[in-house]
């Protein structure tokens, strides 16, 4: 099995899995930012497909929040939860 492979190279399980999935990702925006040939603005970091799903889950999660179809507690889980992934 891949993921028992991998673990016997001393690496945290966690970050293989995550590496496995994300590498194929990472190896196409890679490509394309080393591709600019001058400086861009920041905002050309990210391709139109990236900024609709941001927009789509920003309004998504505004929109959630105001229509209050979610207790507080669960909001306040979900963000913790969020904030302790993504630290």
């Amino acid at each position: 099995m891949k993921i028992i492979e991998l673990k016997r190279n001393g690496d945290n399980m966690k970050t293989d899995i995550f590496g496995m999935m994300s590498f194929k990702m990472s190896k196409k925006h890679t490509k394309r930012i080393m591709g600019y040939e001058a400086t861009r603005p920041f905002w050309h970091f990210f391709d139109l497909k990236a900024y609709i799903i941001m927009a789509c889950m920003m309004g998504g999660g505004i929109g959630f929040r105001a229509a209050g179809i979610f207790p507080d507690i669960f909001i306040a889980f979900f963000y913790s939860g969020l904030g302790c992934a993504l630290a």
